[in-house]
């Protein structure tokens, strides 16, 4: 007789329980992390705006929790400028972000597991440059002649909101003749159709009253013979002998009378004379960038505004006509820098460079150094009836110790 058993499964779990190891006690962490800044060190110089940064952590309870790892410059956030390691990590400030010239303050935060925060500070300077002011003496201002040229054509009607482009135009030139000094010539031209062109007022010192009055009555019709006011407006002031002369058009699109373009800035080259170009809601590239053809062919620039920004509109009215802009070329002759005489100054890498005063006749200076933390000046003073140029620098900037 063959008896069968009957199979029962294994109980395993009192033994499995029984088998646990116990649970280690949790371990109590109240110190932070350390944290060393190794380089840059505190109160060192530095010569580039790029430095590499080198920080060591160290944490002998619950260990570094390096994700968590926080490093700011200037208050300005730069973690993922870093690669972490076990006890440390290294970055290079991007170029993209470069720092600025002087002081500068790194504070680095790394936590632990327990929540306990490392942190570390220095402050070191970068010494890879200076600075750069360009001003003008007391009574040395350039002479300057100006003739506005405003566009009435008929898309001047067009609106902005609630208001034309002429409304936030006439508002615009009205606010540059109440800032104007009286002692700038200034004449005003108006064209608003092909072939109607008219020279509104002389270029004189400013009368504000009569010109106010003339550009109310301004009202916007037909076509853009921008190229035939321009011409008009060359020839007026290559009859004046003394000083700089300058072409101030306000415009909202391009050449619609069939002007010749190159003939303007071949003219303009002839006669000695800037085009400035303020466009309002230029409506593509390809028209603005013929404007700037236009206006850089000659020395001068082309400044874009929008109309719903009224403000802009007479800012750039009185750069192009009240302020004197220069350039910065490095010894290769490449243009590293832009800005305006008498406004802020620039910081640039050390070297020797030229400025060159944006203005017909053209004033160069050469030999301007930049050295480590010092401040270069350029004044243009009038000598024997001539701007020029007068360095001075470097010399250490204050609080740069």
């Amino acid at each position: 007789m063959r008896i069968t058993r009957a199979w029962r499964p294994l109980v395993i779990l009192p033994l499995l329980a029984a088998c646990t190891a116990p649970q280690l006690a949790k371990v109590e962490d109240s110190r932070p992390p350390t944290v060393r800044i190794t380089a840059p060190t505190d109160g060192a110089r530095v010569q580039t705006a790029t430095p590499v940064i080198e920080i060591e952590y160290t944490d002998e309870g619950s260990g570094v929790a390096a994700v968590s790892f926080r490093a700011t410059i200037n208050g300005a956030d730069y973690s993922t400028a870093f690669d972490h390691y076990s006890r440390g990590a290294t970055g290079r400030v991007p170029a993209s972000r470069p720092l600025p010239l002087g002081r500068n303050r790194l504070v680095v935060e790394v936590p632990d597991r327990s929540g306990n925060l490392g942190r570390a500070e220095v402050t070191f300077w970068n010494a890879a440059g200076g600075w750069l002011g360009v001003g003008i003496a007391p009574g040395s201002e350039p002479r300057r002649s100006v003739e506005l040229v405003l566009d009435a054509s008929g898309s001047m009607r067009d609106r902005v909101s609630e208001r034309t482009r002429m409304a936030v135009a006439k508002d615009a030139v009205k606010g540059l003749v109440q800032v104007l000094p009286g002692n700038i010539p200034l004449g005003f031209r108006v064209y608003w159709d092909c072939g109607n062109i008219k020279s509104v007022l002389p270029i004189q010192p400013v009368n504000k009253a009569a010109f106010v009055a003339e550009v109310e009555k301004i009202e916007p019709a037909g076509g853009t013979p921008l190229i035939a006011s321009l011409l008009q407006s060359l020839e007026v002031l290559r009859q004046i002998r003394e000083g700089e002369r300058l072409s101030v058009l306000v415009t909202d699109g391009g050449e619609s009378c069939g002007g010749d373009l190159a003939q303007a800035v071949a003219r303009a080259k002839e006669a000695g004379v800037r085009i400035v170009i303020i466009g309002i809601d230029i409506p593509n590239r390809q028209i603005e960038d013929q404007l700037r053809t236009l206006a850089e062919g000659t020395g001068g620039a082309l400044l874009t505004v929008d109309a719903s920004a009224p403000g802009k509109l007479l800012k750039a009215l009185e750069q192009s006509i009240l302020r004197i802009g220069y350039q910065v070329f490095d010894s290769s002759g490449r243009r590293v820098a832009e800005g305006e005489v008498g406004g802020d100054r620039l910081e640039l890498p050390l070297g020797t460079y030229e400025v060159r005063l944006v203005m017909i006749p053209a004033i160069t200076v050469p030999g301007v150094v930049i050295g480590s933390l010092g401040e270069t000046t350029v004044t243009l003073r009038r000598a024997a009836g001539a701007l020029a140029g007068e360095v001075r620098g470097p010399v250490p900037a204050p609080g740069m110790n």
